[in-house]
């Protein structure tokens, strides 16, 4: 194994990398970030030249807009907080591999308390509760435009082909890590974003008025296998989800009074974090241009709680829409010209592990009694 360096010619954090740099190339072994410079380890028998080009393609155009953030802190800060590992090795939560973990005992009473202070909130601007399934089938997901948007996060799910003898060989291809004869062609995908299956529901619906949708939804993203060492870096996880759908005026204006109920709600049980203008992490070169638009227009807000002293976790978004959904699945409300969307989704899992970095595992230190 040898190394190349890259030198950035934006100042990325380490953080950011990690969201990034493994999706260059498989072949990627490892990182580092010195200054302003990249040092990539890669196999000897790589071909150098090849993944110097693709890290400069995924990176060239990258875009920087931390230091744009508008931030509002929310609480106050707490004396101390606790330790990652100390969290991980309780009882209270177990963490498998790449990006999953299980929530026991009173951390999963803190997750339900959770989702259901985000369900009420949700019902005090009269959403209709939903259940709705993991999958999506792909044609629908290729129609919401997160492939081109977000392809790296996607997960596809495949059946094996209906022929008794490659049944009867996959224990073995699987064993061999072998398995693509094997697989037929996916025809679904695990839904990355909660809000897809309301607007395949909705699909060439007129709605009577400004309508809102909650939920609870398995989310699935592959954040990349560099990101799995981070604390709240998941890959299978729950999201108390609120769907906007109507007028503009009507999706800006609850999207607002959603993101103040969320702050009181961070003050009432003593978090402490703070709420900023977002951008998503996007992969692809041509979408770097959207990270400035969507800091400029505010299409994206974060209630990001601390982990620690310079950590913090993005707990919620708020997002604004305009007719990236309702355009393609032709859904619209009567008297809304246009007919825009916009949602909210809570990140449980995430609510639970910064909680506990504030208030530690045990539970006679907490400010919620459950």
């Amino acid at each position: 194994m040898h190394s190349f360096n890259y030198y950035l010619e934006s100042n990325i954090s380490e953080i950011e990398l990690k969201k990034l740099v493994g999706f260059a190339s498989e072949k990627i072994k490892k990182f580092e970030v010195v200054d302003n410079n990249i040092k990539i380890w890669i196999d000897d028998a790589d071909d150098e030249e090849l993944l110097r080009n693709k890290v400069n393609k995924l990176l060239k155009r990258y875009v920087l807009t931390e230091d744009k953030e508008d931030i509002e802190i929310v609480g106050e800060k707490p004396t101390s907080f606790y330790n990652y590992d100390d969290i991980y090795n309780s009882e209270l939560v177990y963490k498998f591999e790449n990006g999953q973990i299980a929530l026991i005992n009173q951390a999963k009473k803190l997750f339900e308390f959770f989702d259901s202070s985000f369900a009420e909130i949700a019902r005090s601007f009269g959403a209709v509760e939903k259940l709705y399934p993991v999958l999506i089938p792909v044609g629908a997901y290729q129609e919401t435009g997160y492939l081109k948007t977000s392809p790296q996060y996607s997960i596809f799910c495949s059946s094996p082909h209906e022929d008794i003898d490659l049944l009867v060989d996959l224990n073995k291809k699987v064993s061999d890590k072998d398995m693509r004869e094997s697989l037929s062609e996916p025809k679904f995908g695990l839904s990355p974003s909660a809000c897809f299956h309301t607007y395949i529901e909705y699909r060439n619906t007129k709605l009577d008025d400004n309508t809102v949708v909650t939920f609870n939804q398995n989310v699935f993203r592959n954040e990349g296998r560099f990101c799995w060492d981070d604390y709240g870096r998941l890959m299978d996880y729950h999201v108390r989800e609120i769907v906007l759908i109507g007028t503009e005026k009507f999706v800006a204006d609850t999207r607002k009074a959603i993101l103040e109920e969320a702050s009181k709600f961070v003050e009432k049980i003593g978090l402490y974090g703070e709420i900023a203008t977002a951008s998503d992490p996007f992969v692809i070169p041509t979408m770097q241009k959207y990270k400035k638009l969507q800091m400029q227009e505010k299409s994206k807000y974060e209630l990001k709680l601390f982990c620690s002293e310079e950590k913090k976790l993005a707990c919620a978004s708020f997002n604004f829409h305009g007719e990236s959904f309702t355009h393609p699945f032709k859904i619209r409300v009567n008297d809304a010209n246009p007919t825009i969307t916009g949602c909210v989704g809570f990140g449980i899992e995430r609510w639970v592990l910064a909680y506990l970095a504030q208030f530690g595992t045990d539970v006679n230190n907490w400010s919620i009694k459950l």
